[in-house]
C-alpha cells in the first residue's frame, strides 16, 4: 500500500527543538496539526462523491507535498471508483518506480516446468526475479504521459508501460511479445489480477499485484 512519512519537522524547525519549545507547546502543536490533517482526510472520505472528488482534485493540484501525499494515499484505495481513477492518474503523473509482485504458488508439478520457471522468468522479463518460495517481483520506472499513445512511457523511452482506463491499470510486462496485464482493485484492497505468464514452452499462472509505494 501507499506509505507516506509525515515528518516532525513540519511542526517546527530549529537545531534544538527541546531547547526552544516546551512539552506542553509541542503537544499543542501536534494536536493542532493532527486535527487539521484529520479535517483534510475527512473531506477525502466524504460520503458525497462530488465533495470527495473536488477535495481530491484540489489537494492533488495544491502544490503542498503533504496534501498531495495524503490525497494519493486515501484516494488510491477509495471505495469510489471515480476517486480512485483521479488518484491513480495523480500517482503515475509523479513518475514513480513501481514494483509488481508475482505469486506462482503452488509451483508446477512437472520438474522441467519448475526449472524453466525458475531460470527463464528472470531472463524473459527484464528486471524480474523469483525466489525459492515461488514469489517473483519486477521493477519498472514510469516516465512521462505520452498523449499521442495515451500511455505513460517507460523511463526516458517511447515505449508504452502503463495505460489507465477508469480505475484499472494495465502494465506492459514484456516488450517483445507485447505481454500486458490489467489490474483492478480487489476485495482485499489491492490492485491485482490472476494471469497466465508465458515462459517459453510453459504457461505459468500467477497472482499479480501492483505495489504502490
Amino acid at each position: 500500500m501507499l506509505r507516506w512519512v509525515f515528518v516532525l519537522a513540519m511542526l517546527g524547525s530549529g537545531p534544538a527543538l527541546s531547547q526552544t519549545i516546551s512539552l506542553k507547546d509541542l503537544t499543542a502543536k501536534v494536536d493542532a496539526q493532527a486535527g487539521e490533517l484529520g479535517g483534510f482526510r475527512a473531506l477525502l472520505t466524504d460520503p458525497d462523491p462530488t465533495r470527495s472528488m473536488a477535495a481530491m482534485q484540489a489537494m492533488l493540484t495544491s502544490g503542498d507535498t503533504l496534501l498531495v501525499s495524503m490525497a494519493l494515499e486515501v484516494g488510491a484505495f477509495s471505495p469510489n471508483s471515480a476517486v480512485r481513477a483521479i488518484a491513480m492518474r495523480g500517482y503515475f503523473d509523479g513518475k514513480p518506480n513501481i514494483s509488481i509482485k508475482f505469486d506462482f504458488s503452488p509451483p508446477p508439478e512437472d520438474e522441467n516446468e519448475r526449472n524453466e520457471l525458475q531460470t527463464q522468468f528472470p531472463s524473459m522479463y527484464p528486471g524480474a526475479s523469483i525466489g525459492s518460495d515461488w514469489m517473483g517481483s519486477m521493477s519498472r520506472s514510469v516516465g512521462s504521459f505520452d498523449p499521442a499513445q495515451g500511455c505513460y512511457v517507460e523511463g526516458q523511452s517511447e515505449v508504452c508501460l502503463v495505460k489507465l482506463s477508469g480505475d484499472t491499470v494495465s502494465i506492459l510486462l514484456e516488450t517483445k511479445r507485447k505481454s500486458w496485464v490489467t489490474l483492478a482493485m480487489s476485495e482485499k484492497g489491492q490492485y491485482e489480477t490472476n494471469a497466465t505468464i508465458r515462459i517459453f514452452n510453459y504457461a505459468a499462472t500467477a497472482q499479480i499485484t501492483l505495489v504502490l509505494d
